[in-house]
């Protein structure tokens, strides 16, 4: 569900996305971030009690002739209570970061 959202948001159009034929040459993802148990306190939050859960996708393309850019730990907050994702503006300085363009492959 956290890469479904990722795809629809406009967090994606940096990334190139293979026909699902290709999926197989793609890394992709999808962890929880710790601080679950103090609520991301270390994250300077102030969530209530146990209703967010922090998830992290990261996600490359292997095999291309051209490296294209991917995404290391970026991050969406699931909440458990109304049962949606977003990004809250938090997290925008780290997911700035979480995207990475490779340097060409020497031939």
């Amino acid at each position: 569900m956290a890469w479904d959202y990722f795809w629809a948001s406009p967090a994606s159009k940096k990334l190139h996305r293979k026909p699902k034929d290709r999926d197989s040459l793609s890394h992709v993802f999808a962890a929880l971030v710790k601080g679950m148990d103090d609520n991301y306190a270390w994250l300077g939050l102030h969530w209530p009690d146990n209703r967010y859960v922090v998830i992290s996708l990261n996600f490359d393309a292997q095999g291309e002739d051209k490296p294209l850019p991917y995404i290391r730990d970026w991050w969406c907050a699931y909440d458990l209570k109304i049962g949606a994702f977003s990004v809250p503006a938090a997290f925008a300085e780290h997911n700035a970061k979480a995207y990475t363009t490779p340097p060409p492959k020497r031939k």
